[in-house]
């Protein structure tokens, strides 16, 4: 039987990016570039160009707003969960100076089909810690990690769902704009076992059913 001991593993990465974090978010009416979040108690998150880069984000205001943006991520199956999983979030600033920045993540578990949660607040095991802002203008950078424990998630948890909360916790600067790129996951891969005769899958007919 092969052993964790006897490999040497590398990281599987994957990169979530602003996009994707739609759930409590919706068009204003006649503001086509302005996100508005159901959670939002002043300023609500706005899609803007990073300078004059035409690259897009979702500018955020830090701690206290109320502002988050929300996905339900479906984890890669090769997440092995036996493991640490690490998340950090990738974002800019439009200044110069090395303002502090705190992010948050906030997660739930979900197992489908399962109602869409209206709170979503589970901490990170280690939560992500203060970071500086790089002091080149509107440079991508990414925060330091955060990480979920092994054995949080169940590994054969097939349906298993994580609802992700981001918010901008807090920002030492007094003025500028903190842009939110996306979440950057980190994972240990599983192993997959391997099959006399070269039999397919046990699940071949549905693979969205398979722990394996």
């Amino acid at each position: 039987m092969i052993r964790d001991s006897n490999l040497d593993y590398q990281w599987k990465k994957e990169y979530l990016p602003w996009t994707q974090f739609s759930g409590t978010l919706k068009l204003e009416a006649g503001t086509p570039n302005k996100l508005i979040s159901t959670k939002a108690t002043a300023d609500a998150p706005e899609v803007a160009v990073v300078g004059s880069t035409g690259i897009n984000a979702v500018v955020m205001n830090p701690g206290g707003t109320g502002e988050v943006v929300e996905t339900i991520w479906v984890p890669s199956s090769e997440i092995d969960w036996e493991h640490d999983v690490h998340l950090r979030v990738a974002y800019s600033t439009d200044q110069t100076t090395a303002d502090s920045v705190v992010w948050k993540i906030h997660y739930e578990k979900l197992t489908a089909p399962a109602a869409i949660p209206a709170t979503v607040d589970d901490a990170l095991d280690t939560v992500i810690a203060s970071d500086s802002a790089s002091t080149t203008a509107n440079a991508f950078q990414y925060s330091p990690v955060g990480q979920i424990n092994a054995l949080t998630v169940t590994t054969n948890d097939a349906d298993t769902l994580l609802a992700l909360q981001v918010e901008l916790d807090n920002y030492g600067g007094s003025n500028g704009a903190v842009s939110f790129h996306g979440v950057h996951v980190a994972y240990v891969p599983r192993l997959t076992q391997r099959h006399a005769n070269n039999e397919p899958p046990i699940d071949a007919a549905n693979p969205f059913t398979s722990s394996i």
